[in-house]
């Protein structure tokens, strides 16, 4: 099964791993990709006077001690094929695309928690998701 689980960090995400884990673990061959979508564009961070390089080394900063942590989750599992990407974007819009482009079979992703009101006019990226995508999307609380 192909997954996608995009990841911001935070503990909603890490359950969505928790949550792959397991199914795995239930005997469940998974080719995952893990997903950090960087919302401030190259583009945008030049324009502000942040150069392309430190622009690199800020988003790797970010990103790559999630995705450490996540290696060492998975370094035992034996039927889990893993890879790491980074993105820029608006996070919902690069999720669904890449879903789409790369035809998985399943989004799987952390909820934001957000309260009604707060949702009601920020909306949150994994409602957007489900919103947008074609294929199942698993929302893990």
């Amino acid at each position: 099964m192909k997954i996608l689980l995009p990841t911001d960090g935070s503990p909603n995400a890490l359950r969505a791993v928790h949550y792959v884990i397991k199914l795995a673990r239930q005997g469940l061959s998974i080719d995952l990709t893990l997903l950090s979508v960087i919302p401030l564009t190259e583009d945008v961070a030049v324009f502000l006077g942040i150069s392309k390089e430190e622009y690199l080394r800020l988003s790797q900063l970010r990103v790559n001690p999630t995705f450490e942590h996540y290696r060492e989750l998975f370094s035992n599992i034996n039927n889990i094929q893993t890879s790491y990407l980074i993105l820029q974007g608006d996070p919902a819009e690069e999720i669904v695309k890449l879903a789409e482009t790369d035809r998985y079979d399943a989004i799987v992703i952390g909820s934001r928690g957000l309260s009604p009101v707060k949702e009601l006019f920020l909306g949150s990226v994994s409602h957007k998701v489900v919103q947008m995508a074609k294929c199942p999307v698993v929302i893990v609380k």
